[in-house]
């Protein structure tokens, strides 16, 4: 996986016109690469994307980016899965991108509010295939731990 980072420092005007530098707002994606999942032999869904947290905007997520490989079945999306691991364990959550029924990559940033009411958690991607009329066939992605 690659890791992305981004940072920035806000300068903060305190009284008497001094200027005092605030705790720089940090941002780590890592890329989850190309996922493919199958029904039997099947591929019925792709996905791709970025997993992380921003500190900054306080979200956790990434880009869920999808691919239909066979257009005209069941739609693909892709998904972000990610639990809370520190100090307790609370998952499983997903922040899920948009059903997608054409073989092009569409992608969709999709979050949910960091809980800084923990210390970690883990995240990865998935690539389903919508199906409705059962379970859906999903693949995920290897795990990507992050702390803060």
């Amino acid at each position: 996986m690659t890791s992305m980072k981004r940072w920035a420092v806000v300068p903060v005007v305190c009284g008497l016109g001094l200027t005092v530098l605030a705790a720089p707002a940090f941002a780590s994606y890592y890329n989850w690469g190309i996922v493919n999942a199958y029904e039997g032999s099947t591929l019925v869904a792709q996905g791709k994307g970025t997993v992380g947290v921003d500190y900054g905007l306080d979200v956790i997520g990434g880009h869920a980016t999808s691919s239909d490989p066979r257009p005209g079945g069941s739609p693909a999306y892709a998904k972000i899965h990610y639990n809370y691991t520190v100090p307790q364990f609370d998952g499983p959550h997903d922040a899920r991108g948009v059903d997608n029924a054409k073989a092009v990559w569409v992608d969709r940033f999709v979050n949910g509010n960091l809980n800084t009411m923990y210390d970690a958690a883990e995240l990865r991607g998935e690539a389903c295939q919508n199906d409705k009329a059962g379970p859906d066939a999903c693949r995920g992605s290897a795990w990507t731990n992050q702390k803060w």
